[in-house]
Parts: structure tokens; C-alpha cells; sequence
């Protein structure tokens, strides 16, 4: 576990250079033999400007520390470093913290240093733990950085319809649709949606889709879940045809919605008709052969 910086090692690191008490480099004992290969021509380092040109040298070894997982030694190293003032090993640091967790300490290290590129990256972290909060901060914080970015907009807005705050996401969704109309984006934004419950809006959405792109099968496919919510049948059995019709290779997921479609309005043989086209793509899929078995034994 990394300790966290004091102001007692910044005290004593500060005060040992300006007393001129590094007869050697000694931020790290065992990596002196390396600073030494790496300059063979000098056997000290004496002063603060010898020191703080060698922050370079001194980062390296610190990130090959990191890169060979000597991740508990680097007490020795990276916080005294730290009060080298040195960019590179400051955002080495906030890594470090994030890595274990800390995305507070990281993304404030960051900030200072506005570090873009790391604070998107502990927000793509963060949010792969499913941490959403903490990725929900790095994106805020990222987006006053570079407001004007789609990429971070649109980030908001997933992590927001994560998080399930779909209105707030919805805002996010339509200003990344602004800067940057991908078909993605849009398809995610009617889903979002969707999700909060206003078919009346997802629909009018799915069905832009279509018009644009009707070759892509998904719209077909979500907009069938929501005319079955609405009980309307025919729209709903014609959209998930087309979404098993366009679906190049065969997606499983479409015969099982088919198959709970055909169920929901009494058509068992079709039903059981789509279930088994499911198994005969995946043999083993649970859920088709649960509810073929319940369909059969009824």
C-alpha cells in the first residue's frame, strides 16, 4: 500500500537538499546502482540542480519499478521525488493512487496538472468497477477542462444512465448528439429512454433510427419490447420479425424475445417455434430452454 505524501517527507526532502546532505542520491538505496550505470560519469550528485536534472532519470526508475511490481517499495522512492516539482511524477503518483482505489487523490493530482488524458482514463476505470460516482467526478472534472469535447458529454451521459438519473442523462446525450451525431450515441440516448419508462418518446426516436439506418436490426428489436409493453401486438410481432429477418449472423436473444412476444399474446406454437431456434443456435441457453419447458409441460 502506497502511503500517502506528508508535509514531514516534503520537510525532510527539502531540508536535506538545501543543507547539501546528499553526498549521493539517495531517494532510493537500491536504485543507486542504477543512476550510477546510467551516468557513469558522475559518482554524486551534490546539488539541487544536479538533482532536479536528473528528474527524467529519476522517473524512469520509478515507472520500472512500477512496470516489474516492486509496487510496495516505491515509499523509498516516489513520495520524496514527489517535492521535485517534477509533472511526470506527480501524475505517476495520482496512477498510483487510483490503482488502489483512491480516485479522490488521483483526480486531484490530476486536476492541478491538468491531466485530461488520465482523468478520462481513471473515469473509464472507475466505471468498469462499477464505481459510477467516482466515475460520474472524473467526467465532471474532465468536462470543465475541455467542455466542448463530445466524448466527455457523451461519457456523462452513460455513467449519469448508470447511476439511473435518465433525465439529466437525456441532457447529456442531446448535447454530445449536438456537437457529434453518431448513430451509437443516438441509439444509446433512445434507450435511456426507454429505460425511464416515456415509450411515447423512445419510439418517436427508434423510428428516426429506422428511417436513417433500416438496416440495423436493434432499433427493430427494442422498439418490439416497447409496442409489447404498449399490448400492441401487430407493430410488436412485425418489428421483431424484421429484427430476426436483418440479424446477420442469427442472435439468440432475438428468438427469445420473439418467443416471449408470441407467448404474451397467446400464440403458443410460435412460441415454442422461436424458442426452439434459439436452442438450435445455443443448445444450452438456459433461459430458452426454461421457458420452452414451461410452454411444453402447460
Amino acid at each position: 500500500m502506497i502511503r500517502r505524501m506528508s508535509q514531514q517527507h516534503i520537510l525532510l526532502f527539502s531540508s536535506l537538499i538545501l543543507l547539501g546532505a546528499f553526498p549521493f542520491l539517495v531517494i532510493c538505496n537500491r536504485n543507486i546502482q542504477s543512476l550510477r550505470i546510467l551516468h557513469e560519469s558522475q559518482d554524486s550528485l551534490t546539488t539541487y540542480s544536479d538533482l532536479t536534472d536528473h528528474r527524467l532519470t529519476i522517473y524512469k526508475l520509478i515507472l520500472n519499478d512500477i512496470n516489474k511490481g516492486n509496487i510496495d517499495k516505491l515509499d523509498e522512492t516516489i513520495i520524496p521525488a514527489l517535492s521535485l516539482n517534477y509533472p511526470l511524477i506527480a501524475s505517476l503518483y495520482g496512477k498510483l493512487l487510483v490503482s488502489e482505489g483512491d480516485f479522490s487523490g488521483g483526480l486531484k493530482i490530476w486536476k492541478q496538472l491538468g491531466d485530461l488524458i488520465s482523468i478520462l482514463n481513471a473515469g473509464e476505470l472507475a466505471e468498469s468497477r462499477k464505481q459510477y460516482q467516482a466515475a460520474l467526478n472524473a467526467y465532471q472534472m474532465a468536462h470543465k477542462l475541455d467542455p466542448d469535447d463530445s466524448e466527455i458529454h457523451y461519457k456523462l451521459a452513460r455513467v449519469l444512465m448508470k447511476l439511473g438519473n435518465h433525465a439529466e442523462a437525456d441532457a447529456w446525450f442531446q448535447s454530445a448528439i449536438m456537437l457529434n451525431p453518431k448513430k451509437e450515441w443516438i441509439f444509446e440516448r433512445a434507450r435511456n429512454v426507454q429505460i425511464s419508462g416515456n415509450y411515447d418518446q423512445a419510439i418517436e426516436i427508434y423510428l428516426e433510427i429506422i428511417e436513417d439506418s433500416p438496416e440495423l436490426p436493434e432499433s427493430f428489436f427494442e422498439i418490439a419490447l416497447i409496442y409489447s409493453s404498449l399490448n400492441m401486438y401487430g407493430e410488436s410481432i412485425r418489428a421483431i420479425e424484421h429484427a430476426i429477418n436483418l440479424a446477420n449472423p442469427p442472435k439468440i436473444k432475438y428468438f427469445i424475445r420473439a418467443g416471449n412476444i408470441y407467448k404474451q399474446f397467446g400464440d403458443t406454437s410460435k412460441a415454442i417455434a422461436a424458442y426452439e431456434s434459439a436452442l438450435e443456435l445455443d443448445p444450452n441457453n438456459v433461459i430458452a430452454k426454461k421457458r420452452l419447458e414451461r410452454l411444453i409441460d402447460n
